[in-house]
């Protein structure tokens, strides 16, 4: 989460193409990395029973969001304007990221 919040953020903030695609690629690695990470502790954190629903659930989750980022960059009529919505919304993707990172350290504690 913290290397995929890192590239959003530096595409908001990205001053040329150079950076704008090195954030690209941060983002890119991050979400191919919680992907093989979800394939491979999910057999053995998941029971057989239940693996088909949680799965599915899994997949829905990590989907959902593509259509409202298309949605939002589709809105935008000025391409200058993306850098803004891209600032704008790393705003809360930073605070979902500190609350899960928050939550994850204490359910480890219990």
């Amino acid at each position: 989460y913290i290397i995929a919040y890192l590239g959003f953020f530096l595409m908001a903030l990205a001053p040329n193409f150079g950076s704008f695609a090195l954030s690209v690629i941060l983002i890119e690695t991050s979400c191919a990395a919680g992907v093989f990470a979800l394939r491979l502790f999910r057999a053995q954190a998941i029971p057989n029973a239940d693996f088909g629903k949680v799965s599915g659930m899994l997949f829905l989750l990590q989907q959902v969001t593509l259509p409202f980022g298309g949605m939002m960059i589709a809105c935008l009529h000025n391409p200058n304007q993306l850098q803004k919505l891209l600032l704008f919304s790393s705003l809360p993707v930073g605070l979902l990221t500190m609350a899960l990172l928050r939550w994850d350290s204490l359910w480890q504690s219990l």
